[in-house]
């Protein structure tokens, strides 16, 4: 499978989940497990680890954070980066073909660019599935927190609402981060009510995921509103996606959309266009909060 989606959002975490509940051991690969050899070994060390992986079973193979080894041969990142990577791209590929044919071991490639992946990769009968991992929505934030923040129940039902309206974007570890961080602080801070604190500290630790991040790529630099990105359909339909669920989680949250970045509405409008979003409920909910109410989703892909 191919998990994707912004950073921290618990890729990782869903493998080690999985292994766990498979009775599996779990392994976990990264760039530096091919390149630490130096330039001239990689190709053999890379040769080297996966004939260990196929004759492996009952284990779950994360490929984390493997960006550069699998970039789309394309694309304008895959032409940029060293030597070494150009070199052990085409190699990768092949090799994660030949232990996927093989079927003994669960094999799980993670990746904050979905986009830059190459194609030959995606394929069916390579990956057979693609899940995009995104922060928790507005109910799921709440839930977590009370299983984190002591006193959470204490808290009056309309601020607790404020506190997951305002923690939009947060990850699950960051969420774990602002408990951590008021509960260093409460030695300072004990006059202050529970729900006081933690808005206070909201102000402090900021999410890492941002909509204006998106920017490059959706192409959308320079010409608000205008995509220049040179990929495929299909990864541009997923960079959309992404983005237009962000929004999504913004809108559920606060009501309406964000004002930031100024073309996020130009770029919803493509990504509801390109039929990025599954679900139509949201696209249509997504829709009806353009400047203007959109008509429903339905109505604008014809149907």
């Amino acid at each position: 499978m191919l998990l994707y989606g912004p950073p921290g959002t618990g890729k990782s975490k869903i493998a080690e989940v999985l292994a766990e509940a498979l009775g599996f051991s779990l392994l976990t690969v990264t760039p530096s497990d091919f390149i630490t050899a130096g330039g001239e070994a990689v190709e053999a060390r890379a040769k080297a680890i996966f004939q260990v992986l196929q004759e492996q079973t009952d284990l779950v193979v994360l490929f984390d954070e493997v960006d550069n080894l699998l970039l789309d041969r394309d694309s304008k990142f895959y032409r940029e980066q060293g030597d070494i990577f150009k070199l052990l791209t085409p190699g990768m590929l092949t090799k994660l073909n030949g232990l996927a044919r093989r079927r003994r071991v669960v094999l799980i490639v993670a990746t904050n660019y979905y986009e830059r992946i190459d194609r030959a990769i995606k394929r069916p009968g390579r990956i057979d599935a693609r899940y995009l991992v995104l922060p928790p929505d507005q109910a799921q934030r709440g839930a977590f927190l009370r299983t984190v923040v002591d006193g959470w129940d204490r808290i009056p039902g309309a601020k607790r609402t404020q506190i997951e309206q305002a923690t939009v974007r947060f990850t699950y570890q960051e969420l774990y981060d602002l408990w951590a961080y008021v509960v260093r602080r409460r030695s300072t801070t004990q006059s202050k009510k529970l729900e006081q604190a933690l808005l206070e500290a909201i102000e402090q630790v900021r999410p890492i995921i941002t909509l204006g991040a998106y920017t490059a790529r959706l192409g959308m630099e320079g010409v608000p509103g205008e995509a220049k990105s040179e990929t495929s359909a299909d990864t541009l339909e997923r960079a959309w996606e992404e983005f237009a669920l962000l929004a999504y989680l913004e809108l559920e949250a606060l009501g309406k959309l964000p004002d930031q970045p100024e073309w996020l509405p130009k770029a919803l409008q493509n990504a509801l266009h390109q039929r990025a979003i599954a679900d139509p409920r949201i696209a249509d909910k997504l829709s009806a909060a353009l400047p203007g109410g959109n008509a429903p989703l339905r109505k604008v892909r014809g149907k």
